[in-house]
């Protein structure tokens, strides 16, 4: 990555395929991820931010790249610089939501309603992922958010597999509470698998047409 990518705001460079195959290694990358996550984000507002920059941990460990602790958390304080309103405004909004979803109960149509909420919800949630995912030390927000939007359009496969890898995580939660710990790094690595095959199908146009 040059130092223009960086800075620019772009995004990262289309990525070459990430072909690291330790499985066990991965596994326990992703624990490791998973805690490092769960561990930032207590304070809610700083979730965003320990997001994007494990994403970018976990790509350097499957391309083979040095992926220390240490990096990881320095480039935790350099995506709070970058997205600190992002991590705040999206519990905020998460949290309206959810007030509405629990008034819906007592308006007409309470049910549509809420399969609205519970789709804008999701919808916004893949959206600050996907941009998360894309994250680079000096990018702009704003300009993450607004491809990260029209890369969720454009491939509503893998915004959908976010969407039930999201599900899933809540429901291992929701089932034992301590799995926590370990949710947030299947949420990242949902993340780069959902980003890498957009990758590769732009690099190969005429497999997304196939």
């Amino acid at each position: 990555m040059t130092h223009d990518d960086a800075t620019s705001g772009a995004g990262p460079r289309r990525s070459a395929p990430l072909g690291r195959r330790d499985k066990l290694g991965l596994l326990g990358e992703t624990l490791v991820v998973g805690a490092a996550v769960a561990v930032v984000s207590i304070p809610l507002v700083t979730a965003v931010p320990a997001v994007a920059a494990s994403v970018r941990h976990l790509r350097r460990h499957l391309l083979g790249e040095p992926d220390t602790l240490g990096a990881l958390a320095r480039e935790m304080v350099v995506a709070a610089r970058d997205l600190w309103w992002v991590g705040l405004v999206l519990p905020i909004a998460l949290l309206v939501l959810g007030f509405n979803l629990w008034a819906a109960a007592w308006v007409p149509g309470g049910d549509v309603v809420r399969v609205v909420i519970l789709a804008i919800a999701a919808a916004l949630l893949v959206v600050v992922l996907r941009a998360a995912a894309r994250w680079v030390p000096g990018a702009r927000a704003t300009r993450l958010l607004a491809d990260s939007a029209r890369r969720s359009r454009a491939d509503l496969a893998g915004s959908a597999l976010l969407v039930v890898a999201l599900g899933a995580c809540g429901l291992l939660v929701w089932m034992l509470v301590p799995l926590l710990l370990v949710v947030g790094g299947l949420v990242v690595l949902a993340a780069v698998a959902v980003e890498n095959r957009w990758d590769l199908r732009d690099a190969d146009p005429e497999e997304g047409l196939g």
